[in-house]
This record gives structure tokens, sequence and C-alpha cells, in this order.
């Protein structure tokens, strides 16, 4: 079923994919690859996203929404990358410490792929509002809380503290564009809080990846 959240997810996963391909291109420059992966993320996230919105039937758009914590779970994690890059830590970032950083994703897209046994991530799924919507409701148990919204928000909570930094310290040429960035980071964890404190205006429509991709462009 082709709706309005499925052509606006569509767009944005389009845009995620060009901003990837541009940010190949340029790579070499601090924060290049983890923009890469970044997009690359946010185009699974808004990807998945479209396809939900035009699954008729629970169980399908439950598939969908798994194939999204892909790019959910990774997301937080390629955002810390990217600052700690363009804050010229690579020091940092060593293969055993990336790795670290994703054992609490990898955890929870188990969890995600296997909740039909627990009920950890999401305890129910049911349709809501006007069927011409099809939209679906997705109440979320702790393993949700804790894996992705915890480590989700640490992750962006560390990541954005490095932009700050990079405000405070850059030579002055510099700091107006990390200020610009430390901004642009925060549009798409505002939305998101919204989101998941249930304030959403439209029940069951997720907007992250929608701001994503345009924070993602201005890095």
């Amino acid at each position: 079923m082709i709706t309005p959240y499925v052509l606006v997810s569509a767009l944005a996963a389009v845009v995620a994919a060009i901003v990837a391909i541009v940010a190949w291109q340029r790579r070499t420059a601090p924060g290049g690859r983890p923009l890469v992966w970044l997009m690359a993320a946010v185009f699974i996230w808004s990807a998945g996203a479209a396809l939900e919105y035009a699954t008729v039937g629970i169980p399908g758009k439950i598939f969908w929404a798994q194939v999204q914590y892909f790019g959910v779970v990774t997301c937080p994690v390629f955002f810390l990358l990217l600052a700690i890059e363009y804050n010229h830590l690579d020091r940092w970032l060593s293969r055993r410490n990336i790795g670290l950083l994703f054992i609490v994703p990898a955890v929870t897209l188990v969890l995600v792929f296997t909740n039909a046994w627990h009920g950890l991530i999401w305890p129910t799924v049911t349709p809501i509002g006007d069927p011409a919507a099809n939209l679906a409701l997705y109440t979320h148990g702790i393993g949700f809380w804790l894996g992705s919204v915890g480590y989700g928000y640490l992750m962006m909570a560390l990541g954005t503290g490095l932009l700050i930094r990079a405000a405070l310290h850059f030579p002055p040429a510099y700091r107006r564009q990390a200020a610009t960035l430390t901004l642009a980071a925060l549009a798409p964890w505002f939305v998101n809080a919204i989101y998941v404190a249930g304030l959403s205006p439209i029940p069951g429509l997720e907007l992250t990846p929608l701001v994503l991709v345009f924070s993602g462009a201005l890095f």
C-alpha cells in the first residue's frame, strides 16, 4: 500500500544513499568514513521504514521493523565514531575499541529477531488509527529501553559532547562549523525522544531517519 509515509521514507532512503556516495568521495576528510557508514545505516532504516509502511499485515510489518534495526542500533555508534574522528582522536579507534562498541547493538539485534519468543523488544504490535494510513503501534519492552534507547542515547551523548568540545577548542575558523554540526546532531535526538515518549503527533510514525538524513547532509 502506497501512502505519504511510504513516499517520505523512500525519499529519505534515496537522499541517504546520495549523501553516502558523496561522503565516500570525501572519505579522507576527518569523519568521512564513519559518515559513509552512518548514512548507510540511515538508508537501511529509511528503506526498511518505507517497506514497513507499505506492507499490510502485522507479521510483514514486524519483519521490516526487524530489518530496520540493523540501522537503528548502529547509527549511534557510527555517530560517535564520526565525532571521534572529527576531533582527531584516532588513537581511540583501535579494532578492539570499535568491536567493544558494537557488542550491545549485536545483542540487541539478537533480541529483535527472537522477539516472538520473549517480547523483550516489542511486547505487543497492533494496527492503529485510520486503516488507510496503514500504521502499527509498537509497545516497548526492557530490551528496547536498554539496548536501543539507553545505549543509543549514551553514544549520542558522548558524540555530541565531543562536537561541543570541538566547538569550544578548535581554531576560530572551524568553531562555527563544529557548532553547526552540534546543532545538527541534536535535531534527530530530539525527534527520537518525542517518538520514544509517545508524544508523536502521528502515533506509529517514526521521523528520526528523515531528520538524520538532513543532519548527515550537513556533515
